[in-house]
């Protein structure tokens, strides 16, 4: 979970959502990660994904890069999101199942 500063949006508008669901297809493209839920909330984000040793690599990359597209689009300035991504280890293929399912229905 990244999570903006001040809780913040970090997503404004659907484009916005679409910048950063690119930004994500990109870093599973190259292969940072395996993604396998999302979902985009209005301050913050969850992924599920599958390490490939990369991810902090990758978590660094999207969320700098999401912020420049976020602050040209807004005419803001400086960092987006408080402090780095909050990342819980899965266990079990139980855990994982049960994670999916809170990713998936988070916004409900």
């Amino acid at each position: 979970m990244y999570r903006g500063i001040d809780h913040d949006p970090v997503f404004v508008t659907d484009g916005d959502r679409l910048a950063f669901e690119g930004l994500l297809a990109e870093a599973a493209g190259d292969e940072l990660f395996e993604l396998h839920a999302y979902c985009p909330m209005g301050n913050h984000y969850h992924l599920l994904v599958r390490s490939t040793g990369a991810t902090s690599a990758a978590m660094q990359r999207i969320g700098s890069s999401y912020t420049h597209l976020f602050n040209e689009r807004h005419g803001c300035d400086g960092p987006l999101f408080r402090s780095r991504f909050r990342s819980v280890p899965i266990d079990d293929d139980d855990h994982f199942v049960r994670a999916a399912c809170y990713v998936h229905r988070n916004p409900m």
